[in-house]
């Protein structure tokens, strides 16, 4: 599963934090589609702020560039739950400029050594005690194992 990733600069909530997730981003509506993106991750100070789902795609044009814009709403089940709030600090290199990327859905959870304390919920329990995170749906009932 590809998500969409889009960095914003300001703590922004509701509807600001919609219209500016949404964008009129320079990505081709060709190439978009190929990747059906069905989520957007709106990342803030390098953590996921919010879980949008993309009921569509549209072309855009914004001062004299033709781009992509979505439609959607904030996704109110599991799958937001659980990854909003989880650092994507991983995902940026120093200088990355750039407000969007697309990435595989396993690069954005990231591999064990980049778990943070939002994927161990109760840090309080960590002595030699087992816990899964779970990949989200339609990932084929994959878990990983963590033992600490």
């Amino acid at each position: 599963m590809i998500i969409l990733l889009v960095k914003i600069t300001d703590d922004l909530e509701g509807e600001e934090l919609y219209e500016r997730s949404r964008g009129c981003w320079r990505a081709s509506l060709k190439s978009i589609n190929s990747r059906n993106m069905q989520y957007v991750f709106v990342i803030y100070n390098q953590k996921i702020k919010e879980v949008f789902h993309v009921n569509n795609w549209d072309v855009c044009d914004r001062d004299g560039f033709t781009g992509s814009i979505f439609n959607g709403e904030v996704e109110y089940d599991d799958f937001r739950n659980k990854y909003k709030g989880i650092s994507v600090s991983h995902l940026y290199e120093k200088g990355n400029a750039n407000p969007v990327m697309y990435k595989e859905l396993k690069e954005v959870i990231g591999t064990p050594d980049v778990i943070n304390e939002k994927t161990i919920e109760n840090k309080s329990k960590i002595n030699d005690q087992k816990y899964s995170l779970n990949l989200g749906k339609n990932i084929s009932e994959k878990r990983v194992i963590f033992q600490f």
